[in-house]
């Protein structure tokens, strides 16, 4: 069974302002489950908040904090100009890191066999210290971290496929033979990582797999 991880808050992150990475893009996915032909066989399951030890396991504590106390009355910029903050950001994103973790230890434990996580903000361009293309936490590096943290596996595959490199995700595993990073995407495009050569540093070298298309 697939289980849909999902949490009305995601909806609420830069609700009403004017930005590329809108609620309107996750809602027309969500209504397009809902009311498929395999609604009946995909659950909903509802994302639960990501604990500050599986952040801090990806990010600065101190970054981490300064994003959960963040209090954005009107909408401010976390970086150089596209990842935007209103103030339901800090939960929405605290829930996206949580989702992530929920649902592979779901799949781990036998609940499910896979999970789809409808959340936003998205995660893969967060690096240790700043958001950055639209992401706050690096949801995905957050949860392989759980995988070899907290359920002890040896190996995490992580499968990236995106228009974009995910320079956060790369970035926080490059010297880690643990963790084998694929990527798919445009190249050269934002952010201007990613090429066939970045192959990972010290024990990791190898372990990184760049695949330009186009």
């Amino acid at each position: 069974m697939v289980g849909i991880i999902h949490h009305e808050l995601f909806f609420k992150h830069l609700e009403g302002f004017p930005h590329v990475e809108r609620p309107e893009r996750l809602k027309a996915i969500v209504d397009r489950i809902e009311t498929g032909p395999l609604a009946d066989t995909l659950p909903f399951i509802e994302a639960i908040p990501a604990e500050p030890a599986w952040l801090t396991r990806v990010h600065d504590p101190e970054y981490v904090d300064s994003i959960l106390t963040l209090n954005a009355h009107d909408p401010i910029v976390l970086d150089w100009g596209d990842t935007v903050a209103t103030a339901a950001t800090p939960k929405a994103a605290l829930y996206a890191a949580g989702a992530g973790v929920q649902g592979s230890r779901l799949v781990l434990n036998g609940t499910l066999q896979s999970v789809f996580c409808a959340v936003r903000p998205p995660g893969h361009h967060a690096e240790r210290n700043r958001a950055m293309g639209f992401c706050i936490f690096n949801n995905i590096a957050i949860a392989a971290a759980d995988l070899l943290e907290h359920a002890g596996l040896n190996r995490v595959a992580i499968v990236d496929w995106d228009v974009h490199h995910g320079n956060g995700t790369e970035r926080t595993f490059a010297e880690e033979d643990r963790v084998l990073y694929i990527s798919l995407h445009q190249f050269p495009h934002y952010p201007g990582t990613g090429s066939p050569g970045m192959r990972g540093r010290g024990k990791g070298v190898g372990y990184t797999l760049n695949i330009p298309l186009g």
